[in-house]
Formats: structure tokens, sequence, C-alpha cells
């Protein structure tokens, strides 16, 4: 009787601890890519990334709430032959 209580309070323990754990993320990773030829020999390429995240220690599941990263890049390739 003894073994079953106490097995019956550890398990009760561990799960109030695996629940207090718990908390709703949302991360979003995107990227959008424009690729253009001129002619024979130019080429611009622009790259745009946008990345977000939750605040998983507040209360509310905002998904846009953090900024985690954002950054442009253009390029352009010259092609001799």
């Amino acid at each position: 009787m003894l073994k079953s209580f106490a097995t019956l309070l550890i398990s009760t323990f561990i799960l109030n601890v695996c629940h207090a754990q718990h908390y709703q993320y949302f991360t979003s990773w995107n990227r959008i890519l424009i690729q253009k030829e001129i002619n024979d020999h130019w080429q611009i390429i622009a790259d745009y990334h946008w990345r977000r995240q939750s605040d998983f220690a507040g209360s509310n599941f905002n998904p846009f709430a953090l900024k985690l990263m954002e950054g442009f890049i253009i390029t352009t390739i010259y092609r001799v032959k």
C-alpha cells in the first residue's frame, strides 16, 4: 500500500512539474528572392529575410511580438562570357 501511494505521489509531482514548463511558442522564417537578368552580361538579385517570434515569457500569444531578424540584400552579377 505504501509503495503504490509513493508511486502515485511521485507521478503526480512529475506531471505537475512537466505541465508547468509548457508554453506556446511561434517562429516564422520567411525569405523572398527576386532575380532579374537585364542582358547577357548583367543580372540583379534582391533578397529579403523576415523572421519573427512570439514572446514566450509573456502571457498572450502574439506571433509578431519580437523581431528576430530583418534584412535586405541587393546583389549584382557581371558575366564576361
